[in-house]
């Protein structure tokens, strides 16, 4: 999602042989950050509001379900979902540009608050 132009993105070389369910999670994702964007009016250059909509952006999308986590051989029981969640977030944030320590710290802050807060769905699909 890109907020300077309010539109998703998306390159056609790196989805061309992907399947539809990816494709189908990745526009979720970015969807979830667009309605952040309207809803929350997140100020982008804000590590703890950009690790918010990445952790809402990450879990209601589905990347994080117990099946995906399954079909990658990662942990699915109880608590897994934070085992997927918060690497992932950390990971977006030292793309920013973050420190490792940081963004663990960042995620830690907000991650409560976040992953709590389903809308515009009413619980975590």
């Amino acid at each position: 999602f890109d907020p300077e132009t309010s539109q998703i993105r998306i390159c056609s070389n790196v989805m061309e042989y992907a399947p539809q369910k990816i494709f189908n999670t990745l526009m979720s994702h970015e969807l979830i950050h667009a309605y952040d964007h309207c809803r929350a009016q997140v100020d982008w250059s804000n590590m703890e509001h950009f690790a918010c909509s990445e952790i809402r952006a990450t879990v209601l999308s589905g990347e994080c379900h117990y099946k995906a986590q399954k079909k990658r051989g990662r942990p699915c029981g109880q608590g897994a979902i934070d085992l997927c969640v918060k690497p992932r977030t950390t990971h977006s944030l030292q793309l920013m540009g973050m420190k490792e320590q940081n963004a663990i710290n960042t995620v830690n802050k907000v991650y409560h608050h976040c992953i709590n807060d389903t809308a515009p769905f009413d619980w975590i699909p």
